[in-house]
């Protein structure tokens, strides 16, 4: 949420923001504040769940212009759609929609979500992203084919420890409220 924190910028001294890619089943304490889009189950944590992000299919206009807008579900077949290695999410998701795949239908596949983001960014092919995110880059377009997606879940997440730290509570109820406000549309 780039736009929060250049919003709050310079309004707590000494509160510095950091954009570090976490793995979410990290146990040791690497922020003060976390934006999770997974459940928080480890014990000492403090969450405020914000909200749900709507995910959305996005290619770039330079991909749809060489290969065409899909425009159902059954057109993804025609389509080079990124994919995961070793995760089976997107595979659990075309079968909820009645579609078999298997990795080797995805001819790009990567687990890491910022390598996902930049291949999607590059025209490999088309990718699921957030809606918030995606839209906002001006060389994504969004395909509308009629596929329901899961919401995720949006959580802030505090360490138990700084529960009494004013400027991190600060912080952190700032980016709170306008992190909520852009997922109810605000």
């Amino acid at each position: 949420m780039p736009h929060q924190g250049r919003e709050s910028q310079g309004q707590e001294a000494g509160a510095a923001g950091h954009d570090h890619a976490l793995n979410p089943v990290r146990l040791r304490r690497d922020a003060d504040i976390a934006i999770r889009m997974i459940d928080p189950t480890q014990n000492a944590l403090i969450a405020r769940r914000l909200g749900e992000a709507p995910l959305g299919l996005f290619g770039t206009r330079s991909y749809i212009e060489r290969r065409g807008r899909p425009r159902t579900v059954a057109d993804l077949v025609e389509h080079d759609v990124l994919g995961f290695d070793r995760s089976d999410a997107l595979l659990r998701a075309y079968a909820a929609h009645g579609l078999r795949a298997a990795r080797e239908d995805f001819p790009v596949r990567c687990d890491d979500q910022m390598v996902y983001w930049n291949l999607m960014l590059a025209g490999a092919g088309l990718g699921f992203a957030q809606v918030l995110l995606a839209g906002a880059q001006p060389g994504l377009e969004q395909a509308e084919i009629g596929l329901r997606l899961a919401r995720l879940p949006v959580w802030l997440v505090l360490h138990e420890e700084v529960r009494g730290n004013a400027r991190i509570r600060r912080v952190a109820d700032c980016l709170a409220e306008a992190l909520a406000a852009r997922l109810r549309g605000g």
